[in-house]
């Protein structure tokens, strides 16, 4: 019986941990979504042709990918 107790507690401490894993990773995506979204609503209307490119990508970039694409297409 307590293998059986301590089995369960394995596999519920292992599942609360991947539980937390998954937040914490949704938390960071969803912070740097934000974050790009704030970079690319603060450019002003030069860049609106490149704002609206990064934003219809299907995979959206990092905010670091982003900032590199917009100096190419300055340069």
């Amino acid at each position: 019986m307590k293998r059986l107790w301590d089995e369960l507690g394995f596999m519920y401490t292992r599942n609360v941990k991947k539980c937390i894993c998954t937040a914490r990773t949704t938390l960071l995506l969803e912070e740097e979504e934000n974050g790009l979204y704030q970079f690319l609503m603060g450019l002003n209307d030069t860049y609106v042709s490149i704002r609206g490119n990064l934003l219809m990508m299907n995979l959206l970039p990092s905010l670091d990918s982003a900032y590199r694409i917009l100096l190419q297409d300055e340069r």
